[in-house]
């Protein structure tokens, strides 16, 4: 089983973050949008592990093969968030390209949160 693990520092509230993670891999939203796909493209994820405002933990398959997508997520600051990203994956293919979408995700909702406080 592969493995790789990522850390990204971003200027949010760890409760917000925490949101963001779980309501974008739980939304019904998502749901309607896997609709359309083909489930390779977009696998369903499964809520394994939920410590709030710690720890999510999802599970998934794709083209046959299995990951557990863990976010571990720790306060620096009232408005700092570090958040480490953990793969395991089992016959994935690019398993490095979820990363890049997490950190991209995670920038963006910072930008975000930034844009909406001023």
């Amino acid at each position: 089983m592969g493995e790789f693990v990522r850390t990204i520092v971003i200027g949010v509230p760890i409760n917000v973050v925490y949101s963001a993670l779980k309501e974008y891999y739980l939304s019904p939203l998502e749901e309607e949008w896997r609709q359309g796909a083909k489930s390779s493209l977009m696998p369903p994820h499964s809520l394994a592990r939920d410590v709030p405002n710690s720890e999510l933990v999802f599970n998934f398959a794709q083209m046959g093969g299995k990951a557990e997508q863990r976010y571990v997520l720790r306060s620096l600051q009232e408005n700092v968030t570090e958040v480490t990203f953990q793969m395991k994956h089992k016959w994935m293919l690019a398993p490095e390209t979820f990363a890049v979408q997490v950190r991209d995700a995670l920038r963006m909702l910072e930008y975000g949160y930034k844009s909406g406080k001023g």
